[in-house]
């Protein structure tokens, strides 16, 4: 049975890890949010591989979770502020900034 592990790295702090789901919990184009230590991620699964970014839109704090995925984006549920899964990277505003990302 494989589990993922959220991995957060906090600058100069050790690294923070934790079990939030069982690999076979998330299929290819589906999101879930989960908490590592009082951290919530946006855990998502695309063509085969887990990302893993902030959760909230860094333009008015919505919940990606009730977002939209499309490929390796997801669109803000609030105002469409798109960000990439992968980098966090803004893709159509009006985010104000990229998402944190995880490993």
């Amino acid at each position: 049975m494989n589990t993922y592990q959220g991995v957060r790295q906090s600058g100069e702090q050790d690294e923070v890890t934790g079990l939030v789901c069982q690999e076979s919990d998330l299929h290819d184009g589906q999101m879930k949010e989960v908490t590592v230590e009082d951290q919530k991620v946006l855990l998502v699964r695309t063509n085969g591989q887990y990302s893993a970014v902030g959760s909230r839109c860094s333009h008015y704090n919505a919940p990606l979770i009730k977002g939209t995925l499309v490929g390796e984006s997801v669109r803000c549920p609030f105002h469409g502020a798109c960000f990439n899964v992968r980098t966090g990277d803004i893709e159509e505003y009006p985010g104000l900034d990229c998402l944190p990302t995880y490993k």
